[in-house]
């Protein structure tokens, strides 16, 4: 569909990281770049928990966790920015990252001028403000918010940056 697009995703999973792969090799997905690490503001470490028989649950590991219901497992992180260079505008950025928005968000501040439009799904209430506020600094307005008949989630929420024009 977007045959020049680049995709640059990441996976921090160890057990989800082939899955996804496979994923994208058996629907033929051109131009992704795969990436086994988490997000984060920096490099470094970080510990994830991950609901014990659930691989698909899994936190950062600022949140507090019963370790009869979780295991938890470090994995490497990286910073955002980076992987920014050499691509000009963004035209669409989702960002889905278990609880590390706002700590992604922050580390990616000096590009956010690029990017046309963000959508991502929140974790921790009480960083939305703080993230709402980085955004609408960087010229983001927020969309309306879901709706009766809008199909995302409560938690879910869309940017569009005015000095970029609107999406197209």
């Amino acid at each position: 569909m977007y045959q020049r697009c680049t995709i640059v995703a990441f996976e921090p999973d160890i057990d989800n990281f082939p899955l996804f792969k496979e994923n994208i090799t058996k629907n033929s997905i051109q131009g992704v770049t795969y990436i086994n690490a988490a997000l984060w503001s920096e490099k470094g470490t970080l510990t994830l928990y991950r609901a014990k028989g659930d691989a698909w649950r899994v936190d950062v590991g600022c949140i507090e966790r019963d370790g009869d219901q979780y295991e938890s497992y470090s994995v490497p992180t990286v910073p955002l920015a980076p992987y920014f260079v050499g691509h000009g505008i963004v035209d669409f950025f989702k960002l889905d990252v278990e609880g590390a928005e706002e700590s992604v968000l922050v580390g990616l501040a000096d590009e956010l001028d690029r990017v046309k439009q963000i959508v991502f799904e929140y974790h921790e209430a009480g960083t939305l403000g703080r993230i709402k506020s980085l955004l609408k600094s960087h010229g983001f307005v927020e969309e309306a918010a879901a709706s009766k008949g809008d199909r995302r989630p409560a938690s879910v929420s869309s940017f569009i940056n005015k000095k970029l024009g609107s999406r197209g």
